[in-house]
């Protein structure tokens, strides 16, 4: 009979990696779904930590001194949202990096359906995303059949990057997408560009809480902008035209929701400042297709 030990150095080592600052709740949560809902036998855990000043340290330090936590980086300040990211992905063994904001829970089978997606892509994984549920539906499983779908580019909440596509590609662009938004985009972008794909499955579900740490410190409007600034920007950098118009129905519901949100201003200030970098849009082109990252 086979061990559970034995299992498990037949899997491939999956690296779970969160990046918390003042989430002590959060990221209690989030560590206790991955204890109880991960059923996959060969992972470790890698923590960040952007300089917390609310108890979130003295947690992490106790997880790590019982094992749960493999490695734990501890930050003096808030370095960031890309640059701590890249700081895991540099402390991460495994052969995928499953990058997971702190204000998620899991569900049953999700890292084992994702490891399960990324193998059947025989080497050609560049990153693959969880299907992000609602509140309501977290924890009642798939209802219908398991699906694998390529995409442009996956939400970077719940994101698996492999690690043979980040020795390629390169890690997140802390520079271009300070403080945050746009980042795990132009990176899925760059994957696929260099060859990789991108895709999501169904079969492994995450549910998204929304509010992280990470943007707690930055207005709804501001953040509004930000996001919709980037958005665009990184397609801009990245994509070919036919590509570029595959997001045109997207971005239309987009506009069209804008007048709701009251909104509408504001994404249309992002376009004009979109047009504004048009110069730095050319010379972004132009380094992503020479590989410079």
């Amino acid at each position: 009979m086979t061990s559970k030990k034995q299992q498990a150095s037949k899997k491939p080592l999956i690296s779970i990696m969160l990046l918390n600052m003042n989430g002590k709740k959060l990221t209690s949560d989030c560590i206790k779904s991955i204890q109880k809902n991960t059923t996959y036998p060969n992972y470790e855990l890698v923590i960040v930590d952007n300089g917390s000043t609310d108890q979130s340290v003295k947690m992490l330090k106790e997880m790590k001194h019982k094992k749960i936590v493999k490695k734990l980086i501890l930050n003096k300040k808030n370095v960031g949202y890309s640059n701590g990211v890249n700081q895991g992905f540099k402390e991460s063994k495994g052969k995928y990096i499953y990058h997971l904001d702190n204000d998620t829970l899991v569900e049953k089978k999700w890292l084992s359906k994702a490891v399960e997606a990324a193998e059947g892509l025989k080497g050609n994984a560049g990153a693959v995303g969880s299907l992000l549920v609602g509140k309501v539906n977290y924890g009642k499983g798939l209802k219908g059949p398991e699906k694998v779908s390529e995409k442009l580019a996956v939400c970077g909440a719940a994101m698996m990057y492999s690690k043979k596509a980040l020795k390629k590609v390169g890690n997140l662009d802390a520079k271009l997408w300070s403080p945050i938004y746009g980042e795990e985009q132009d990176w899925c972008y760059r994957a696929r560009n260099a060859g990789f794909k991108v895709v999501e499955t169904n079969a492994s579900r995450v549910y998204h809480i929304g509010g992280q740490d990470t943007t707690k410190s930055i207005k709804a409007m501001a953040r509004y902008k930000l996001l919709e600034r980037n958005r665009i920007r990184a397609m801009l950098y990245n994509l070919t035209l036919t590509d570029m118009a595959k997001h045109v129905p997207g971005m239309g519901l987009i506009f069209v929701n804008s007048f709701g949100q009251g909104m509408t201003l504001h994404l249309l200030s992002t376009y004009a400042e979109n047009i504004a970098n048009f110069p730095e849009v050319l010379k972004q082109r132009k380094k992503r297709k020479a590989k410079l990252f």
